[in-house]
Formats: C-alpha cells, structure tokens, sequence
C-alpha cells in the first residue's frame, strides 16, 4: 500500500511528469500567502519534493523557491520532473523576475541528486538559477548534513526575495 502510494503522488521515477503531489504543496502555498499577507511564499523543497520548487516556480504566490538537494526523478539525470509545458512556463517566469530567482543547493558527490540536473538547470534558467554545488558526498545540506554557507544563503534568499 505505502509503495503504491509514494509511487502515485510522487511518481518516483517518470521524467517530463508533474508530480500530484506538488498540486497539494501549491494550495498549501495559496492558503499560507492568503492567511499571512506578504508579497509572497518562500518554499523548501528537499530531497523527494526538491523538485517542488521547481514545479511551482510559475505561481505568483512563490516568490523565493529553493530546490535543496532535488531527487526526483530516480531515472534521468538530467530530468526535472516537471512537464514540457512546466518548464515553458517557469522559464518565462524566472526570465521576467531575473538573476538568481530560484536558489539550488546540492552536494557534488550526493548520488541521489546528479551533478547534470543542475547542468540542465543552468542551461534551462541561466543566471535565473543560482546553484550551490557544495564539496562533499552528503545528501541533506539543511537538515542532517548542514551547510552553514547554503543555509546563510537561503535564509538571505528568503529576506532578498520575500521582504515587502
């Protein structure tokens, strides 16, 4: 049962797909921006839902989106897990709000999060994506094998992007 349902919301391995599960984080993001005022929402996305990030970037209430150590999908190393039409949108979004509107953070090691997704992510964004490519063959670079530089970084991210 738990396979099935991590493989339906989170579609672990298919490339070009929107994940069902960054439809939940959208509206979450919608009610947060609508409860809390502000000029927008930062979001962290991490690890499985590190594409979320990126899959939402389009969204006017999503102003500082950070995709921390993106995994999915498994197959395709240079995948985003985002569809055709996505990535259109996303890229004229990043495009009008220019240089470093979304924020990436990786290890150079991590084997979950190939080095050539955020070749592609720079290819597809250019200056729109800042990355982070830390030494190292960690994983979790805000959470269990922190960072401090990245996490100073998306903190400062954050306040650039989310001050009103």
């Amino acid at each position: 049962m738990f396979t099935q349902c991590i493989s339906k919301e989170f579609k672990l391995f298919a490339a070009d797909e929107r994940s069902p599960a960054a439809d939940y984080a959208r509206a979450l993001c919608h009610h947060a921006h609508a409860e809390c005022g502000g000029p927008g929402v930062g979001l962290i996305g991490m690890c499985l839902t590190g594409n979320f990030a990126l899959s939402l970037v389009a969204d006017p209430s999503i102003l500082a989106p950070v995709a921390a150590q993106p995994s999915l999908p498994f197959r395709g190393a240079t995948a985003l897990h985002m569809t055709p039409e996505q990535l259109s949108q996303a890229k004229r979004v990043v495009a009008e709000r220019g240089p470093s509107s979304i924020l990436g953070i990786k290890y150079k090691g991590d084997p979950m999060c190939p080095n050539a997704r955020f070749t592609r992510l720079t290819e597809e964004f250019g200056d729109g994506f800042e990355a982070i490519m830390l030494d190292g063959k960690d994983h979790a670079t805000l959470t269990e094998h922190v960072d401090q530089g990245a996490l100073d970084r998306t903190l400062s991210f954050f306040k650039e992007k989310l001050s009103a």
